[in-house]
C-alpha cells in the first residue's frame, strides 16, 4: 500500500510563547518562596509554609516545563503525523506515539479546564501502557485516561494549526483507513485459510 501521509509540525513561536508564560511561573514561585511571610497576609495561602509549598511545586513543575519546551523549540520532526497506517504524536510530553488506527475505538473534542483538545479513545489502552518504561509518564498516562476521559489527549497548544483543523484530518484519516485496515487483515485471514484448505 502506498504511503498516504500528512504532517503537522511544531509551531517554533507557540513554543516560546509557552516557554515565556514557564519562565514567568519560576520567577512567580520563587517570589513566594523568598517573601513567604508577607504574601500569606491577605491570600488565600494563609501561613508562610503553604506559600513555600507552593512556590517550591511552581518552580519545580514550570522548571521541568521550561527545560522541555527549549528542547522541543530545537526539535525538527512533525509535532503529529498521520498515515494509512496510524498517527503518531510528537506533541507533548505526555505522549504514547504511534497508535494504529485499528486500536481506535473513536474520537472527540473534549475540554479539559477550559481548554479543547483531542481525545484519542483506544479500545485497549493497556496494550500501549505496558510498551510505557517510565514510571513518571506511565503514572500521567494512567492519571489522563481516570479523569480526562483518555489516555491519549492532543492539544493544539505546540502545533502549527488550530484544535478543529487537527480533529478535521484525524478524523478523516480514521474514517478512511480503520475500513481499509480490516478489509485488509479479513483478505489476509482468508488468504491463510485458502492456503490451508489448499495443501490438505
Amino acid at each position: 500500500m502506498n504511503k498516504d501521509v500528512i504532517t503537522f509540525q511544531l509551531s517554533k513561536n507557540k513554543i516560546i510563547l509557552l516557554l515565556i508564560g514557564a519562565i514567568v511561573f519560576v520567577f512567580l514561585g520563587l517570589f513566594m518562596f523568598l517573601n513567604a511571610e508577607r504574601v500569606s497576609n491577605g491570600t488565600f495561602l494563609r501561613t508562610p509554609f503553604q506559600v513555600k509549598f507552593w512556590g517550591v511545586l511552581s518552580v519545580v513543575f514550570f522548571g521541568l516545563a521550561a527545560i522541555y519546551f527549549i528542547i522541543k523549540i530545537f526539535d525538527n520532526k512533525p509535532g503529529l503525523l498521520l498515515d494509512n497506517q496510524g498517527i503518531t504524536d510528537n506533541s507533548s510530553a505526555i505522549t504514547i506515539g504511534f497508535v494504529d488506527w485499528k486500536d481506535v475505538h473513536y474520537i472527540e473534542i473534549i475540554n479539559i479546564m477550559g481548554q479543547e483538545m483531542i481525545a484519542i479513545h483506544l479500545k485497549d489502552e493497556n496494550q500501549y501502557l505496558l510498551k510505557v518504561k517510565n514510571p513518571i509518564k506511565k503514572w500521567l498516562l494512567k492519571t489522563n485516561s481516570q479523569y480526562f476521559g483518555g489516555m491519549m489527549n492532543i492539544s493544539a497548544n505546540a502545533l502549527n494549526a488550530s484544535t478543529n483543523e487537527l480533529y478535521k484530518s484525524i478524523n478523516k484519516y480514521f474514517q478512511k483507513y480503520k475500513e481499509i485496515i480490516s478489509v485488509e487483515e479479513l483478505a489476509e485471514y482468508k488468504n491463510n485459510s485458502n492456503t490451508e484448505t489448499y495443501d490438505e
